[in-house]
This record gives structure tokens, C-alpha cells and sequence, in this order.
């Protein structure tokens, strides 16, 4: 399962419980906190407070990157505003954050995602 934003790093700490065999489930992919612009998509209500991580400009969103790394992160989801996001109502990868058009890694656990 591909979790796409949780607060608290409850994704990050479920996939651990599984992997240990605590609790059953599937492979857990946690991306952990989204990461946004400042008031952006994720950190303001209904968003449940905590789930994504504000960062402004390019430095801000590759420390930003690494923290959701160290705490655990198999995936990256980041958030933009609609007129970033979308181009004639066609929902778009932003290239500033795909980089080189969504290349694949290996997660925590050495598995492809």
C-alpha cells in the first residue's frame, strides 16, 4: 500500500509493526509528511494538523526531502497549488519536484519503489 501523507509518522511506524510481523497488513510504501509551500495544499484545515511539512524555495524543499528520509520515508509526495498543478484541467507532475521524470529508488526495507 502507498501511503500518501500522515501526520505523526503513523505510515513510518505501521510498516515497521508489519514488518515485524505485530500486526498483519501488506507492504507499507509511507512517504510521511507532505511536503507543501507555506499555507499551500496539506497544512491548513480539513488537513489534520502535522501531516505536511512547509517549505519555501529550493533549499527549503531538499532539507525538507531529507528530513522525511531520515524519519523513515519510502516515497516523496509533494503539493502544489492548482495553477502548478494542472494545465488546461490535466492534472500534471511538477518537474521541479520529479527531477528527472520520476525515477525509482530502493526503500528501508531494499525493495524497488
Amino acid at each position: 500500500m502507498r501511503d500518501v501523507g500522515t501526520a505523526n509518522g503513523v505510515a513510518i511506524a505501521l510498516r515497521a509493526a508489519v514488518a515485524r510481523g505485530d500486526v498483519p497488513g501488506s507492504r507499507i510504501i509511507p512517504c510521511g509528511k507532505i511536503i507543501c509551500m507555506t499555507g499551500g495544499h496539506g497544512s491548513e484545515p480539513p488537513a489534520t494538523p502535522g501531516m505536511a511539512r512547509e517549505a519555501d524555495g529550493p533549499d527549503d524543499c531538499r532539507r525538507a526531502v531529507r528530513e522525511q528520509i531520515k524519519d523513515g520515508a519510502d516515497a516523496i509526495k509533494g503539493a502544489t497549488n492548482a495553477p502548478l498543478r494542472t494545465e488546461g484541467g490535466v492534472p500534471r507532475q511538477h518537474p521541479r519536484l520529479v527531477g528527472n521524470g520520476g525515477a525509482r529508488g530502493r526503500g528501508h526495507d531494499g525493495a524497488w519503489v
